[in-house]
């Protein structure tokens, strides 16, 4: 399926949501995933579709835009959301109040639920008050000037090759990374324009500005 690449799927969970970080543009796809719902209905926003088992929110949503999953099941909502906007031809996701909390083991869920967005084509970003994270498979992130603070890189789900970084404080020439050594954390933007890539493999990219959001390419130059 074409993939609508200039319009994003906005996926927002139950925990810290930042939202002011949460800017949906017209024809841009709004998922409330459980109690998610609950956050928007606070700020008056209503989603374009509601899916989840509802054992967070405590009662069912009734509408035609509501899709009830049961509580045993393989996938977290956040998954079932991103399938929700593979199948509608999405190519771009922004993961909303996926952190934090007192549950570590679903911010971990979300990482991997950006890795599941890449590994179907698709490009997801999370968007935390203090932190943006992506994953990039066989593709290239490109950030553009005036990006400060700390930006990290790791390989994730096996080894990384070919990872280049340009612009950045320490620079990298199609290194491989491994997932057991963090030799890519705590790098820096200068304020000059700048690039991360991949050429096989995995990278979970992570950085503090939450100001800088990068343009991300496939190596065969596809725009995402």
């Amino acid at each position: 399926m074409k993939r609508e690449k200039e319009k994003t799927c906005h996926i927002v969970g139950a925990a810290d949501f930042a939202a002011d970080r949460f800017r949906p543009a017209e024809g841009d796809l709004v998922v409330a995933c459980d109690a998610g719902a609950a956050l928007l209905e606070k700020i008056g926003f209503k989603p374009d579709l509601i899916v989840g088992d509802f054992d967070s929110l405590g009662y069912v949503p009734r509408g035609d835009n509501v899709t009830v999953h049961p509580v045993r099941k393989d996938d977290p909502d956040s998954v079932l959301a991103i399938d929700e906007g593979l199948r509608r031809g999405y190519g771009r996701f922004i993961l909303h109040g996926c952190t934090g909390g007192e549950r570590f083991d679903h911010t971990v869920g979300s990482l991997q639920a950006l890795a599941y967005a890449a590994g179907h084509g698709a490009f997801a970003m999370l968007f935390d008050r203090a932190y943006t994270a992506a994953v990039i498979r066989g593709g290239l992130l490109r950030f553009g000037k005036g990006a400060e603070g700390e930006i990290s890189v790791f390989a994730y789900g096996g080894e990384a090759r070919g990872v280049t970084e340009t612009g950045l404080d320490y620079a990298a020439d199609r290194v491989t990374l491994s997932p057991y050594r963090p030799v890519g954390l705590s790098n820096s933007f200068t304020g000059a324009e700048s690039s991360i890539s991949v050429s096989d493999g995995a990278l979970l990219v992570v950085w503090r500005d939450t100001g800088a959001i990068p343009e991300e390419k496939k190596t065969n130059g596809e725009k995402i």
